[in-house]
């Protein structure tokens, strides 16, 4: 039920322990039942719907500066989704040798160039591209192909950019598998069933 003293940016969306406080909130009141804890230290009104923007954008809220939103959950803010489950954990890139153990989130660690980083809807994301490359690289046989046919057709990635970003990357863990993917992509796939298929 709404609460009508609470301004609605806290109604909507995700909050920090520090971010309730400064708007009055006690730690009691986050536990209380108005309340959803997502992760440690990040909450949200029970007013707000529980979806991947709002799981990423709470994610946003706590990590570290170098780090980005990634994988199929980049995708998915890219407008692609070929996530195998609705609301699954929020996948996290931190810059290489970074660490983040945190309940809600799966992160790894990668090399992070400037380029490879955007952001959406104010959200630190990996750019279509790179989101590409590491769907290809790291999902297997025709999953991987699944992830690069969304991210060409409705994730906004470019095949020449793809092609040419993949060869920049030789040395990189699972290139050989993001090859192979190019290699079957369908520029005229509309779903990830019917690459699939």
């Amino acid at each position: 039920m709404p609460c009508p003293s609470l301004p609605e940016e806290l109604r909507l969306g995700p909050v920090t322990t520090a971010i309730a406080a400064d708007a009055g909130l006690t730690p009691k009141q986050l536990r209380g039942t108005a309340w959803r804890h997502l992760f440690r230290d990040v909450y949200v009104h029970v007013d707000a719907p529980d979806t991947v923007a709002m799981r990423a954008a709470a994610a946003a809220l706590v990590l570290p500066p170098d780090a980005v939103i990634g994988y199929t959950t980049a995708a998915w803010l890219h407008g692609a989704d070929v996530r195998t489950t609705p609301l699954g954990p929020v996948e996290v890139i931190l810059q290489r040798g970074g660490q983040l153990r945190r309940a809600g989130l799966r992160a790894t660690s990668a090399l992070l160039d400037r380029g490879d980083v955007t952001v959406v809807g104010g959200i630190p994301v990996t750019s279509p591209v790179r989101t590409a490359f590491d769907l290809a690289r790291t999902r297997r046989g025709v999953e991987a192909v699944v992830g690069v046919d969304a991210m060409l057709n409705r994730g906004g990635c470019d095949l020449d950019e793809l092609t040419s970003y993949v060869a920049a990357h030789p040395a990189w863990r699972g290139v050989v598998s993001a090859r192979r993917a190019l290699e079957q992509v369908d520029a005229g796939s509309q779903s990830p069933m019917e690459t699939r298929m």
